[in-house]
Formats: structure tokens, C-alpha cells, sequence
């Protein structure tokens, strides 16, 4: 406020002694102050500041917004754990199949081998 005026919202608002003027202003943005840096207005409701965005929505208490980030973050943290874990979970089933598939290639290769030395083609059996 500058000398008994202040222009907030496309609002001016006149405080003149006692008497207050809000020219252009409805009855939701007269009490508000814009923080044009940020892209929001602060008014009072009760006995707390409440934050709106350029459409004049609340955000809500500063609190409750803290809550719901830090349980948003939370929520996050945990995805990606879980995301870490499923993939580690999967590198290991892979490691176990190639694994598997590798004992079973040489339990076969060292039949082959009995077969041969007992005079058996293992690419020719009937």
C-alpha cells in the first residue's frame, strides 16, 4: 500500500480514514494481495493466510500441502524401490535361466560324449 492505495488483481482499492473504496474489485479479490513474482494471491479467512492460484482457487492450509507433498514424495520413494527391487528380482531370474540353460548344455554334451565313447551317434538315435 502507497499512500492510502493499493492495486491488486486489476482491483484498486482507496482507504481514505476510515472508509475504504475497492474500485473494479468483487467481493472474492478485494482482500487479497497479488505476489506477481510468484503468480499468486495471498487473502485471510479466519484467522489464517490462504494462498490462491490466478483462478482464485485455495490451495489450501500450508500445512495439509506439506503433508500431501511429503506423502506424494513418499509415494514416489517407495515406487522406485520397488521398481529397484522387481528389476533385481528380474536380473536374477535371467541369471538364473541362462544359468540352468548352461548346466543343462553341458549334462548333454557330456552324454554325447558317453554315448560316443560307447559307439553311439548322439545325432542318430532311434
Amino acid at each position: 500500500m502507497c499512500g492510502g492505495r493499493a492495486v491488486h488483481d486489476g482491483c484498486v482499492c482507496l482507504i481514505t480514514g476510515s472508509r475504504e473504496e475497492h474500485i473494479g474489485c468483487t467481493r472474492q479479490t478485494w482482500r487479497r494481495v497479488q505476489l506477481v513474482i510468484a503468480n499468486l494471491w495471498l487473502g485471510v479467512e479466519g484467522n489464517h493466510v490462504v494462498c490462491y492460484d490466478e483462478l482464485g482457487v485455495a490451495f489450501g492450509d500450508y500445512t495439509a500441502v506439506v503433508q500431501q507433498e511429503a506423502a506424494r514424495a513418499a509415494a514416489e520413494a517407495r515406487a522406485q524401490q520397488e521398481a529397484a527391487v522387481r528389476a533385481q528380482q528380474e536380473a536374477a531370474a535371467r541369471e538364473a535361466e541362462a544359468r540352468a540353460r548352461r548346466e543343462a548344455e553341458e549334462r548333454a554334451a557330456r552324454l554325447a560324449e558317453r554315448l560316443r565313447a560307447l559307439g553311439i551317434d548322439p545325432n542318430n538315435i532311434s
